[in-house]
């Protein structure tokens, strides 16, 4: 990034290419670090620099003591936090134990259009040598981006060579309450044809979801 008069201009690589762009002010999110100098060790509480330390029910080494959210060090979302805190309460008074599970957290980023995502991705999957399958749509061949004369998007799956859905990626003017779908089939193993097989309100963003769907193979 460099200034040039009022502006700062920002240079970025794409693929080996170099982009540059102007812009009237950079923000930086260099993301967050949990507050944990409140004399834990006075508790007995362990902690690093990552956090409280807690188990799968959100207690603490202090069997007395839970933690829950972004001084956890884990998912530093709102809503994870208001999962943990949960799962936590529960867990203080009650007998029968819940335990936090995060196979279906998901994640969006509020830029225009929006970013949102859950599951795995394919790096994740190669990684772990998982056989899948992909399927991906654009947003423009559905009603609804048509009559917001909004085009860019897209909607993107991941599922098993069954059909049950590992995760998923979309771009989209509403991404972010799109996503919960595919979380909802993250979270609890369903196949794709579910989704696919559920009759979606016309014209709604959510048929993208639906549509990308049809379009993975299930056994």
């Amino acid at each position: 990034m460099e200034k040039k008069g009022a502006q700062k201009v920002v240079s970025y690589e794409t693929h080996g290419t170099i982009h540059t762009v102007t812009v009237d002010e950079v923000l930086l999110a260099a993301g967050k670090v949990p507050n944990t100098d409140v004399g834990l060790e006075n508790a007995g509480v362990a902690y690093t620099k990552r956090g409280i330390t807690v188990n799968s029910m959100m207690q603490t080494s202090n069997p007395h003591i839970y933690a829950a959210g972004d001084v956890t060090g884990g998912y530093m979302f709102t809503h994870t936090a208001s999962y943990e805190s949960r799962i936590a309460g529960h867990n203080m008074f009650s007998t029968l134990k819940q335990q936090a599970d995060y196979r279906a957290v998901p994640r969006v980023i509020y830029v225009d259009p929006e970013f949102a995502s859950v599951g795995a991705t394919e790096a994740e999957l190669k990684a772990k040598g998982v056989k899948y399958q992909v399927a991906a749509i654009p947003t423009s061949i559905i009603g609804r981006a048509n009559t917001s004369q909004e085009d860019t998007g897209f909607v993107k799956i991941l599922a098993n060579k069954k059909g049950v859905v590992l995760g998923g990626s979309i771009v989209a003017p509403r991404a972010g309450e799109m996503i919960h779908e595919l979380t909802l089939a993250v979270q609890w193993r369903m196949k794709a044809s579910k989704i696919d097989y559920t009759i979606h309100a016309y014209p709604t963003w959510s048929q993208a979801v639906r549509i990308c769907a049809s379009k993975i193979t299930c056994r």
